[in-house]
């Protein structure tokens, strides 16, 4: 899978759960983003990234975002690796 393609699916999940508050509040909370910055980092590898590491460490927003985006959870980890490592400050 190449990168374009990772972020793609990634937006797609995040977009399919942004209208949950509480799975947004949980990945606000465990980023340390703030909900005023997130239309400018949304298309970057790191925010999508951080994304889809907080859907792997929470099974249940994991769930309802793949059954939302018509996605397997099995294939997350290799949507994850195609993003990329990254650091999220920079």
């Amino acid at each position: 899978m190449d990168k374009e393609l990772a972020k793609e699916y990634t937006l797609s999940l995040f977009l399919s759960i942004a209208d949950n508050h509480k799975q947004i509040a949980g990945f606000l909370a465990r980023t340390g983003i703030h909900a005023d910055d997130i239309r400018h980092h949304i298309h970057s590898s790191a925010f999508l990234g951080a994304f889809l590491d907080y859907l792997m460490a929470y099974e249940p927003a994991l769930l309802e975002a793949c059954e939302k985006a018509n996605l397997d959870p099995q294939d997350i980890l290799s949507i994850r690796k195609a993003l990329g490592s990254f650091d999220l400050m920079h």
